[in-house]
């Protein structure tokens, strides 16, 4: 009943749309509806990875009747969700994904990876444990975005840190970049801000939206040319005035810097 977070890849004549999906149990609220903070938790923890494919962006598309990545049994870190996929496909179609889940409600969400011989699946997990583990429980990270160049896996996360504990890059909502080369073991670059959350527009106006979300890039012959972010109006993060939209942000060469 709900989609979101598409991640969408092309391999092979086929395009390879990967999302979450939740549904509801009992009647469909209507819009304006109360919802009870046990039925919230509910359809949170519906989540899961689909995956639909089609010949063009323009469809038709088919979408798969299972999830590529079910939950796993109380007592793992990921026994409640599979959510925020990012997928890479390599040429001969081995495809590694990088999923969200935790262990509990409210508590720390982590990332882990898992991996096919094709992208349709099936997929196993390369381990037991979630992938950047930090010795700070406060330090937090989300929404990752995957790719892979130049023999490395390379990997965009937001900087999620809680009680003002200054994570990763100091800049709470800031994009961190880490690269591995078997998608398990990460190393956080040493200057690892990626990305701000202050925008400079082309009238020279500087903005710092509360919400910045879900990173993604548009490569061009290889290359990475512009920065996909969810964005919204609001007066603090997670709160919206009804407004959402994708940000595109282009990226300047390195002969342009």
């Amino acid at each position: 009943m709900n989609q979101h977070n598409p991640s969408i890849k092309y391999w092979n004549g086929t395009y390879y749309l990967f999302y979450f999906g939740t549904t509801y149990g009992g009647p469909i609220p209507g819009a304006g509806d109360a919802i009870s903070a046990e039925r919230a938790l509910e359809v949170w923890n519906n989540k899961r990875i689909g995956l639909a494919t089609a010949p063009s962006v323009f469809g038709p598309w088919t979408r798969r009747d299972f999830p590529l990545l079910e939950p796993r049994k109380p007592g793992h870190w990921d026994c409640t969700i599979t959510s925020n996929p990012s997928a890479v496909i390599l040429p001969d179609g081995t495809t590694y994904l990088v999923y969200k889940s935790r262990e509990y409600a409210m508590s720390t969400l982590k990332l882990g990876v898992a991996k096919a011989s094709r992208p349709e699946g099936p997929y196993e997990r390369l381990q037991d444990d979630p992938i950047l583990r930090f010795d700070n429980p406060d330090f937090h990270v989300e929404d990752p975005y995957i790719w892979y160049s130049e023999g490395m896996f390379h990997m965009l996360v937001k900087d999620d840190y809680k009680n003002e504990c200054g994570g990763l890059t100091g800049e709470w909502g800031a994009g961190v970049y880490a690269t591995s080369q078997d998608c398990i073991h990460w190393d956080i670059h040493a200057e690892p801000k990626a990305y701000s959350t202050k925008i400079l527009w082309d009238d020279a106006a500087i903005s710092s939206p509360n919400n910045l979300e879900r990173p993604n890039l548009l490569f061009h012959n290889g290359k990475p040319t512009h920065l996909f972010l969810a964005t919204g109006n609001g007066p603090a993060p997670y709160e919206f005035n009804s407004v959402t939209w994708n940000m595109v942000i282009p990226l300047k060469s390195e002969d342009e810097i």
